[in-house]
């Protein structure tokens, strides 16, 4: 099923690869007509592929490179805050930041973009800063995992693991606000009928604006296991993606055809069986025994995605400004949200 990927606006993350496994293709959208974290990554193989789609939204153009040496700016700035805050205890570096994503959004400005929306844009770069600082680290710890435990680091590892788990509040509602500038300056593909959060912080974003339109809450309707991570290097795990999908292939159009009676489906009975999965159907069942002969739980750990049901109400719709016209993919009644969550480091 065509799916869009929120709050994030890169893919080359170990703990989002999985969600190619289910979501085929997974669009995102980009901060710049490059990737800023580009050179870091081993292989672009993985965004090359027609599983995924890649859309920016807002491109720079000819003051790309000026986006380019701001956020170099911007990391150099942080990186050396961060030492001189371990240096003396206090965080000095916040709002020099502030300052420097406030005056990099003006020279940024454009007659056709406005400022708000480019500072918005470095937000969203410094997010991505940090998530690939998180992505080494995770890195760091299955190293340690197999070579230090025998010299008593189970304890500090354990304190890493759930540093790595621990959602950051502050960070997500602010990174989700500035996706959200994006996301207005993008013509939605019609295909996409499922929206996926890339954790449950992300995920209540949603839940509290459907709940405070709509005056009710998102209905759960599936739950489904994914691989937590993926081990392999880039190359092979294409190979792996590319093989799960052929040997998946009914259980995923069983899947969508679910999802499809549920959400095209006009009258919506809260409570009604036929609108819960399964219901005369167990793909579910299959996907999970599709999954564990493909990926075991001992080698690949468990992740889930919780499917949600917003009754009478198309996510575009629900995001888009007063007024606007936004919508969603055609004869589609009711939005469909699946949220990432319950990561598992192992």
């Amino acid at each position: 099923m065509e799916t869009l990927l929120f709050p994030d606006t890169r893919l080359s993350k170990n703990r989002l690869y999985p969600l190619l496994l289910l979501c085929n293709p997974l669009h995102f959208l980009q901060i710049a007509e490059v990737d800023l974290l580009s050179p870091e990554n081993n292989d672009p193989s993985l965004v090359e592929q027609s599983f995924c789609k890649v859309h920016t939204p807002a491109p720079f153009g000819d003051k790309l490179e000026l986006y380019l040496e701001l956020s170099k700016r911007i990391k150099t700035y942080k990186e050396q805050s961060a030492v001189a805050g371990t240096e003396t205890g206090a965080d000095t570096g916040m709002e020099g930041i502030s300052s420097l994503l406030q005056k990099g959004a003006a020279e940024l400005a454009t007659g056709e973009f406005d400022a708000e929306l480019r500072q918005a844009q470095l937000i969203l770069a410094l997010a991505e800063m940090l998530d690939n600082e998180e992505e080494s680290l995770r890195e760091e710890v299955f190293f340690l995992d197999e070579d230090e435990i025998a010299r008593n680091l189970v304890n500090d590892l354990e304190a890493v693991k759930t540093q790595l788990q621990t959602p950051r509040p502050e960070s997500t509602a602010l990174r989700f606000a500035a996706w959200l500038h994006l996301f207005r300056q993008f013509d939605i593909t019609p295909g996409i009928k499922l929206w996926m959060a890339s954790s449950r912080k992300a995920g209540e974003e949603i839940f509290k604006r459907y709940s405070s339109g709509a005056g009710k809450d998102a209905v759960p309707i599936l739950k489904l296991a994914l691989p937590s991570y993926f081990r392999e290097s880039p190359q092979y795990i294409v190979q792996h993606i590319e093989k799960f999908h052929k040997s998946s292939a009914k259980i995923h159009q069983g899947l969508i055809a679910d999802f499809e009676r549920i959400t095209t489906s006009s009258h919506y009975e809260r409570g009604s069986l036929e609108f819960l999965l399964p219901y005369h159907t167990d793909w579910g069942g299959f996907w999970e025994a599709a999954l564990d002969d493909s990926f075991p739980a001992g080698i690949y750990g468990r992740s889930t995605v919780t499917f949600y049901l917003l009754p009478e109400q198309l996510l575009p719709g629900l995001l888009s400004p007063a007024g606007s016209e936004h919508r969603g993919a055609d004869g589609q009644y009711h939005g469909l949200l699946g949220v990432l969550e319950n990561e598992t480091v192992s």
